[in-house]
């Protein structure tokens, strides 16, 4: 448990050499683990049930647009992550009961999941471990009504996978991966997608030749390698030699196992999005990291549908 109130803070934090891991992930994240994710990820993008999934769901959001003058975006588009990864994880389709409690948990998770640590009632922290707690009682109901139909790989969902490997995972384990797996892809694609909405907002003319999704990344602010780096510029990627000094989903052992996945749901998304409205942001709307990126107005969209030429 670490030291009172920083818990493992130090440990995770302790200086390591960048070509490793560092001790702390090394000592809890398994390699047989990770080798198995990256291959579910990779064969579910070129999957015709995840790809139809995925396709319909943002349609289906920006059909409920319409006739709406203003959108919750960064509310809408955590929505839409959560619900595709709840169904490719756990099968469970978005207006299930179970997927709306998690949906509600998660967000009250995240919200606490970087606070400090003072577990008192009414903290954001106790309120986080307590969504915690019930996020993991949810999941064991699921692997065990999952156990008692037996045999093999029946759904073909990331839990069916993990349960396959329960030779080398403990149930808290298997809790565990699976409710990994569920945060990254639920909070790092939607804050990708909304900062992508964000600066496109900004960049009204981008819609007249938008060709290639912008990629951004914090990292990747060092003017020694690109002009102007904080001025949003869709068309520097156009550039091969941009492309070639940009790493946005990391690499070697820390490359994301779940950036195949991420890009498929992104261009699914953006392409129904960019089709079919034109937005306008909010002059006093900015993103803040808190410390993971949230927006001062939760990114209140003004929307309207697209002129016909941009629909054919």
């Amino acid at each position: 448990m670490g030291f009172p109130f920083v818990g493992e803070t130090l440990a995770l934090l302790k200086p390591h050499s960048s070509n490793s891991m560092g001790t702390f992930l090394q000592e809890r994240v398994s390699r047989k683990l990770r080798n198995f994710v990256v291959t579910f990820t990779t064969l579910s993008k070129s999957s015709p049930r995840f790809l139809n999934f995925a396709e319909n769901l943002a349609i289906s959001m920006l059909d409920s647009w319409k006739g709406r003058k203003e959108i919750d975006f960064l509310k809408e588009i955590r929505k839409l992550t959560l619900s595709l990864m709840v169904k490719s994880v756990l099968s469970i389709e978005p207006e299930e009961p179970r997927a709306l409690r998690i949906l509600d948990d998660f967000r009250t998770y995240m919200k606490g999941f970087v606070s400090l640590p003072l577990n008192f009632p009414g903290s954001s922290y106790s309120k986080a471990v307590k969504a915690r707690t019930r996020l993991a009682s949810t999941m064991k109901g699921i692997i065990n009504e999952r156990e008692k139909e037996k045999v093999g790989l029946i759904r073909g969902d990331f839990l069916d996978v993990i349960l396959s490997k329960r030779e080398i995972l403990t149930d808290g384990q298997i809790v565990s991966v699976a409710l990994d797996i569920l945060l990254g892809g639920y909070e790092t694609t939607s804050t990708l997608i909304a900062l992508i909405v964000y600066f496109l907002g900004h960049v009204p003319k981008a819609f007249q030749t938008l060709k290639v999704i912008p990629v951004l990344s914090s990292p990747h602010l060092d003017p020694s390698l690109h002009e102007s780096p904080l001025k949003f510029n869709p068309w520097r990627w156009k550039n091969q030699e941009t492309r070639k000094k940009v790493m946005p989903f990391g690499g070697g052992p820390r490359l994301c196992p779940g950036a195949e996945l991420a890009k498929v749901e992104i261009a699914f998304f953006l392409h129904h999005l960019v089709l079919n409205y034109r937005w306008k942001i909010r002059e006093d709307e900015f993103p803040v990291a808190y410390p993971y990126v949230e927006f001062r107005r939760g990114l209140l969209l003004e929307v309207e549908p697209a002129q016909e030429e941009f629909r054919k």
